[in-house]
C-alpha cells in the first residue's frame, strides 16, 4: 500500500513518481517541493487494501477475484482535516501519527497490533485510546506496533511470537 501525507498532487514530479513505482513510499510535507504543498490537511492512500489497511472504503476498484485494490488516490476520510505528521505501514495495518500527538490505526488487528480495543479488522482509522496524547513517533512492524511518547516512554503491542516486542 502507498500512503502520502499530506497529498502533493495527482501529477507527481519525477522523484515522487520513482518512489510510487517502487511500490511503497511515505512523503511528508517537509519533503514535498514547495509548489506541491497543499493548503489543507489530508492523507491519500491507494494500492492493496486487504484487511482495510488503506483506511479508505469502500474501494470502488474492487474485483471479487483478488484482494481489494484502489488504483486511484483516495482521501482517508476518517482523518481528513488532521495534520498527519507520520505514517507507518506494517504488513496488514497502518499507523497514523498526528501533529497533536494522537495515534490512529487501521487494518488487521488479529494480533493486537492496533491495541486491545480493536476488532479483528478495522477498515476506518480510529484513535488508539490506550495511548497517551503526547506521542512523537510510530513504527508498524509485520504484526506489531511501537509508539514513542514525548516523555520517552515506549509502548509495544501486537505479535510477540519471535520476541519482536522486546519483552524477553
Amino acid at each position: 500500500s502507498l500512503l502520502i501525507s499530506p497529498p502533493s498532487a495527482l501529477r507527481l514530479p519525477p522523484p515522487m513518481l520513482r518512489a510510487v513505482l517502487a511500490r511503497q513510499a511515505i512523503f511528508r510535507r517537509a519533503s514535498a517541493p514547495r509548489k506541491f504543498r497543499p493548503r489543507f490537511h489530508s492523507t491519500l492512500a491507494w494500492g492493496d487494501g486487504d484487511h482495510g489497511r488503506l483506511g479508505v472504503f469502500p474501494l470502488p476498484d474492487l474485483d471479487s477475484t483478488r484482494s481489494p485494490v484502489s488504483f486511484h488516490p483516495r482521501v482517508v476520510d476518517a482523518i481528513a482535516g488532521l495534520e498527519v505528521a507520520q505514517v507507518s505501514c506494517g504488513s496488514t495495518h497502518t499507523l497514523f501519527l498526528t501533529a497533536a500527538g494522537d495515534v490512529f490505526g487501521c487494518g488487521s488487528a488479529a494480533d493486537g497490533q492496533l491495541g486491545a480495543a480493536a476488532a479483528l479488522e478495522e477498515p476506518e482509522p480510529f484513535r488508539i485510546e490506550e495511548l497517551p496524547r503526547n506521542c512523537t513517533h510510530v513504527a508498524a512492524g509485520a504484526s506489531h506496533s511501537l509508539v514513542l511518547t514525548a516523555a520517552g516512554d515506549v509502548f509495544v503491542f501486537g505479535d510477540n511470537k519471535l520476541g519482536q516486542l522486546g519483552l524477553g
